[in-house]
């Protein structure tokens, strides 16, 4: 029997976050998956007070904006024929800047994962390189679900991870086989090299690198791939699209994979699909959900005195 997981859903009702919603609900109907919806309102202006119906100015602000969440959520689990009571759920709105009350949320609440989504190729580079969102992951936030506008859910039974042979990936792998076993799915070690080295060479550093992983990873549904590319964003993309995967995951460091995909460079330009159409899971290098509280209750500390 599996812990129940809970994920804090950002919304802000828009047609690119619909999808993400769409992903979240079909997570928790499948899996029994707590969802915290937040909306992160502005505060209203004179005009917007003055245009309040009279009855209507002796409440706050947030009285309003979470009967409309309220309601959302409701018009979009009956769009699922979800039944009553099939997916546990609350809402939660707060007033202020999105990154940072969804930051303060994290802290507060602290869920097993975020889910956000990404308005098109831009924002989801956006999202990646420069919200304060993505700051809390690489400071060792919580685990990140970016949802693209065009994503789908179609069940987890195929999971890529970009593997790089970092010590820091090691709890990360752990951490997500124990996700992958809720699904029964496989877990694929994917590991691009670009440059040629020797077969030996090769055999040497996979092997230990695998080695130590079974000491962390007990679960049988996991497999190590090489592959050879003389891009690394394209060999991603051409591995998962082949092998069709449900979902890809990577774990943050500087330099990394990350900071690769989704820079201005050359490879943002191909105009890959993996940006448009495959979901991806950030988690935190090092991460152990034993200890995460801790880590985020530092990282966002440390960010919550930043502008944004």
């Amino acid at each position: 029997m599996h812990k129940q997981l809970n994920i804090l859903v950002a919304t802000d009702y828009s047609e690119a976050i619909m999808n993400a919603e769409h992903f979240a609900v079909q997570l928790a109907r499948n899996d029994g998956i707590f969802l915290r919806f937040l909306h992160v309102f502005a505060a209203p202006g004179f005009d917007q007070v003055g245009s309040f119906e009279a009855e209507k100015i002796d409440r706050p602000p947030a009285f309003y904006e979470l009967n409309k969440l309220k309601e959302h959520v409701a018009k979009l689990l009956v769009s699922m024929n979800c039944k009553p009571g099939e997916v546990k759920y609350e809402c939660l709105v707060r007033e202020g800047s999105p990154a940072r009350q969804i930051e303060a949320e994290i802290k507060e609440s602290i869920p097993d994962f975020v889910l956000m989504g990404a308005h098109g190729a831009a924002g989801f580079r956006e999202f990646v390189l420069g919200s304060q969102a993505w700051k809390v992951v690489k400071k060792g936030g919580a685990p990140v679900f970016v949802l693209p506008k065009d994503t789908f859910y179609t069940g987890i039974k195929n999971i890529v991870y970009a593997a790089e042979y970092r010590d820091g990936e090691l709890p990360v792998i752990n951490f997500l086989s124990q996700f992958a076993a809720r699904f029964n799915a496989t877990v694929t070690l994917l590991h691009i090299t670009e440059s040629p080295i020797s077969e030996e060479t090769e055999k040497k550093i996979s092997k230990d690198f695998m080695d130590k992983v079974k000491t962390r990873v007990g679960y049988g549904g996991l497999e190590l791939k090489i592959e050879h590319a003389t891009d690394i964003v394209r060999g991603i993309e051409d591995f998962a699209e082949k092998n069709r995967a449900d979902l890809l995951v990577m774990s943050h460091v500087e330099p990394g994979i990350l900071e690769k995909i989704f820079s201005g460079e050359q490879s943002v330009a191909k105009k890959m699909s993996v940006h448009t159409t495959l979901p991806l899971l950030i988690i935190p290098d090092f991460y152990n959900p034993d200890f995460s509280w801790f880590w985020r209750l530092f990282a966002l500390d440390y960010s919550m005195d930043r502008d944004f």
